[in-house]
């Protein structure tokens, strides 16, 4: 019995050392809930969009209407898809995440907990893909190859509904870095 206790002593000692490293913690993904439909086919692009802008200029300088492309992240809270709609929230690229850089390496990183309030708020946008009525498909960006939490993703859309809190994009395209 000692011996299984010294030995159960040493595994999580080298448990806890391992999490002291500066390597890539591996990305929660998410079940795809039963009874989700298929996202559309096209929406997965091939190619890297050209031209992507700061989430932050887009907020104050885009319309309603407007094509846009930026760069960001999957999170900004520690559930940033919403189950069987297509809707996901995304931070942009250009924000500095200090939850992925912390030496204790915080169990939810792309919540950006570490990030200062107003700050991540203004870098944040309501990424979704519509049906003709305009409304959210009842899909989950999770079905898509490499979407998940913290995926870096190029995105190209169409500014939907935007106020000082709300910055919503319709989809017409994701690309998934790395994916």
């Amino acid at each position: 019995m000692n011996k299984l206790t010294a030995l159960a002593c040493v595994f999580s000692a080298l448990a806890l050392a391992a999490c002291g490293r500066d390597e890539a913690q591996p990305q929660v993904q998410a079940e795809v809930p039963a009874g989700a439909e298929t996202m559309p086919a096209d929406l997965l692009l091939k190619q890297e969009p050209a031209g992507a802008v700061a989430i932050a200029d887009l907020r104050d300088k885009a319309t309603a209407g407007d094509e846009i492309v930026f760069r960001a992240f999957v999170g900004g809270q520690k559930k940033p898809f919403i189950d069987s709609r297509a809707v996901m929230i995304v931070v942009d690229a250009g924000l500095p995440n200090q939850c992925t850089t912390e030496k204790d390496h915080c169990p939810t990183p792309w919540d950006y907990c570490c990030a200062d309030k107003k700050e991540l708020m203004r870098n944040m946008a309501t990424v979704q893909v519509t049906g003709s009525d305009g409304k959210a498909i009842k899909a989950d960006w999770r079905s898509l190859t490499g979407v998940k939490e913290n995926a870096e993703v190029i995105v190209r859309g169409v500014v939907g509904k935007k106020d000082a809190n709300t910055f919503i994009v319709n989809a017409t395209g994701v690309y998934v870095k790395g994916g």
